[in-house]
């Protein structure tokens, strides 16, 4: 039933209660139950046209799902290896701001796209300019020095300059060392560090 909607499951019930819903899930009309009258049989017959549907089962969708949300997660935590979760914040914000403006076509969307407000416009703007003033600034250590500085001097002591690989150790080191500084060390005119999200 819709929004609670119906007499609630007795225990005895459960197990056919949860029949049910593999049946609407797999794409098949589960069976009337009881002797629904009036609006109570109206309602269980728009819910078998759900279930039995011509735009596919809800076991279709959800692996068409399944595929794309595994797709990103996968894709977020090679960003997060092989770069630095500062870039994979900064991509998160990115795809927020993309799926906001793409999100009120209906041609993606279907008809229940709105066009956004704004106040929402202006959310993404802020959070591209945040973004921008993010990466003006150089990541710096607690010590307020460069990490980029302080790994192509390492690296020039190891004899990696030029190496086009990628140096997963290299990169993490932001976000292993980005932690705030000391009111002690702001007074002394040291840099302060930019906060990671995690």
């Amino acid at each position: 039933n819709f929004g609670g909607e119906g007499p609630p499951i007795s225990p005895s019930t459960t197990g056919q209660a949860i029949g049910d819903t593999f049946t609407c899930f797999f794409g098949s009309a589960p069976p009337l139950r009881g002797n629904p009258t009036g609006q109570a049989l109206i309602d269980q017959q728009n819910q078998q046209q759900l279930c039995a549907g011509s735009s596919g089962s809800a076991f279709e969708w959800f692996l068409v799902y399944s595929i794309f949300n595994l797709s990103f997660n996968v894709t977020l935590l090679w960003l997060t290896k092989y770069l630095s979760t500062t870039w994979a914040q900064v991509a998160t914000g990115v795809v927020v701001g993309l799926s906001s403006i793409l999100g009120q076509w209906k041609a993606l969307m279907g008809p229940s796209a709105t066009a956004l407000s704004f106040e929402e416009y202006m959310g993404i703007v802020i959070m591209c300019v945040a973004l921008w003033t993010y990466c003006l600034e150089d990541e710096v250590n607690a010590d307020g020095e460069d990490v980029f500085l302080i790994n192509k001097r390492r690296d020039e002591a190891d004899g990696t300059v030029g190496d086009d690989k990628v140096h997963v150790d290299d990169l993490e080191q932001p976000h292993r060392s980005s932690q705030m500084l000391t009111t002690a060390q702001m007074a002394n005119g040291e840099s302060a560090t930019k906060l990671i999200a995690r």
